[in-house]
């Protein structure tokens, strides 16, 4: 992901939830996300002074855990892409009819959300099928 993303707010390793302005120096180096559990590091702006906290993901596996943090714009894309195409009328949403996978029916495990099923290779859970093994 090349975006930053900001965080409002972060835990302490010792479990104390701060915000950028009552955070203290020391706990600088061990600030994480509330709901993805990522690093957060601090960031000061040098015209205005202001602090402000930014997921620091680390690595792919990270970068993955980002994309479903509330505070990524990503999550916002995926729940979009995933309902993008439905429409409203007045007797209720219509949700577009898919073609049938011609996969074969077995155990999947989705390595975007960590789910298992049987069935066809699509994740029920994100509806991706290209992070999606055996």
């Amino acid at each position: 992901m090349s975006e930053f993303v900001f965080a409002p707010h972060a835990i302490t390793r010792h479990g104390e939830w701060v915000t950028p302005l009552t955070a203290a120096q020391e706990d600088y180096d061990i600030l994480f996300c509330e709901y993805c559990r990522l690093k957060i590091s601090v960031v000061i702006d040098e015209l205005t002074g202001v602090k402000s906290f930014v997921h620091t993901p680390g690595n792919l596996d990270g970068v993955k855990r980002l994309t479903t943090c509330c505070f990524s714009s990503a999550n916002d894309r995926q729940k979009s892409k995933a309902e993008g195409n439905a429409q409203e009328t007045e007797w209720g949403i219509i949700k577009p009819r898919r073609l049938p996978c011609n996969t074969l029916k077995r155990r999947w495990k989705c390595c975007w959300c960590n789910h298992h099923w049987h069935g066809t290779k699509q994740c029920p859970k994100c509806q991706d099928w290209l992070y999606v093994m055996m």
